[in-house]
């Protein structure tokens, strides 16, 4: 049996830079934080272009929206603070979920300032909700306690969680040197990061996009402004992380086994995409119920949106659409003001 070291946080032994081949996962610790040898270029640049936009919470104003809260009828208001509440749990664990669960396995330097810069603005991302419900909302404690205690909030995020879940405890037994110890582990431990990868790319692509629409529904009525605002820095962000993910994904089939190991569990992977489409269908029909509306959107519209932010999944890793689960995916955006909403300058926020 293969000895394996605990790992190290600084390896001076690490001599990838002379191949200038650093493996994105399971390759030695990492040592100098070497920009010389760049083996994913790709990467390297979709982390530069998150890094370059930089924002904060702190440069938007809310008073208007606090406003434009109390005055809404009580269907319109309870949208918007469900999908804010869903769209805070999401971020939070994506916030504790990416650098904390993929760290112990990398081994390439493009991918952990990737993954380091997606946890930060996931982190910005979820003060910002956090920012929204303290300054709209008389009680900011009381929407906090009602998302604690909401089910299908916690819906939302079950599937997603579990699968990371997995990886983070495979990756404690990995840093201690108590797992990977030999080459059927180290297989083993490829599928778990294929189905992490896949989790992540999910819930950047699909999971959000739900929330999205229902929000900018509501800001298209000219008001709610300011929320508008910070969720189209956020929506402009995730669909960096969307396309990094799927850049890291498919750069993985470009190493040894894992596209074998992908064929041996493409069903789970394939699973793991529906469970985040059903969730998303659940969550479009619990938001229309009891009387909650948004002009201009419906349960059956929201679905078709779900249905189109899926394709880019689905078509680029080759896995099977359930037409009979989720009916037919469609052939164009169901809700073209969405695309306004993923062109950063038209969401500029106040000067930096």
């Amino acid at each position: 049996m293969q000895d394996v070291k605990q790992k190290s946080l600084l390896n001076f032994d690490n001599d990838s830079n002379n191949s200038g081949f650093y493996p994105l996962f399971l390759g030695d610790d990492l040592g100098f934080a070497d920009e010389i040898n760049i083996t994913y270029p790709d990467i390297d640049r979709i982390y530069k272009k998150q890094r370059s936009a930089y924002w904060l919470e702190d440069e938007f104003s809310f008073e208007q929206d606090r406003a434009d809260l109390l005055e809404a009828p009580e269907y319109e208001r309870d949208v918007m603070v469900l999908n804010l509440l869903a769209q805070w749990a999401l971020d939070s664990l994506a916030s504790r979920s990416i650098l904390e669960t993929f760290g112990p396995f990398i081994s390439n330097n493009e991918l952990h300032n990737w993954f380091l810069v997606q946890t930060y603005f996931e982190s910005v991302h979820a003060a910002t909700y956090s920012k929204i419900i303290r300054n709209c909302f008389v009680d900011g404690n009381e929407v906090l306690e009602r998302g604690k205690k909401n089910l299908e909030v916690f819906g939302r995020c079950k599937s997603i969680a579990q699968v990371f879940q997995n990886l983070n405890r495979i990756g404690a037994e990995y840093t201690l040197g108590l797992y990977g110890r030999n080459e059927e582990e180290l297989r083993d431990i490829k599928g778990i990061i294929l189905k992490g990868v896949a989790a992540l790319y999910g819930l950047e692509q699909i999971s959000f996009m739900s929330s999205f629409a229902c929000t900018f529904a509501l800001v298209e009525s000219d008001r709610y402004q300011g929320i508008g605002k910070a969720v189209g820095s956020i929506l402009a962000d995730e669909a960096f992380h969307s396309e990094g993910d799927g850049i890291v994904f498919r750069s993985l089939f470009k190493e040894p086994e894992y596209e074998d190991i992908f064929k041996e569990n493409k069903d789970e992977i394939n699973k793991i995409f529906d469970d985040i489409v059903q969730q998303e269908y659940n969550w479009a029909e619990y938001v229309f119920s009891e009387g909650r509306k948004v002009l201009g959107l419906n349960e059956d519209l929201l679905k078709e949106y779900v249905a189109w932010s899926s394709i880019e999944c689905y078509q680029s890793l080759g896995l099977v659409w359930d037409v009979e689960r989720f009916g037919e995916q469609p052939k164009q955006n169901p809700l073209p003001f969405m695309d306004r909403y993923f062109n950063r300058d038209s969401v500029q926020t106040a000067n930096q």
